[in-house]
């Protein structure tokens, strides 16, 4: 299991395989909530691009059919 989680010890962290910590300051603004969205999110892009690129035939299938479905819902 890959978790995308902070530095700090949790239940997730002890039982991810891998993790990828991503690190958001405290300001008075209080905007970390939203910088640690954005790196989240941007690491979640490049494990969806380096997953892609692996099998980009069969991945582009994938992609396909879930518009398709998505279309559905409209």
């Amino acid at each position: 299991m890959i978790a995308i989680t902070s530095l700090t010890d949790s239940p997730l962290r002890r039982l991810a395989h891998y993790t990828l910590d991503t690190v958001s300051g405290e300001t008075e603004w209080r905007s970390s909530s939203m910088s640690t969205r954005t790196a989240q999110n941007s690491v979640t892009d490049l494990l969806f691009v380096g997953l892609v690129q692996l099998n980009d035939v069969e991945s582009l299938k994938m992609i396909e059919r879930s518009s398709e479905l998505t279309q559905r819902l409209k």
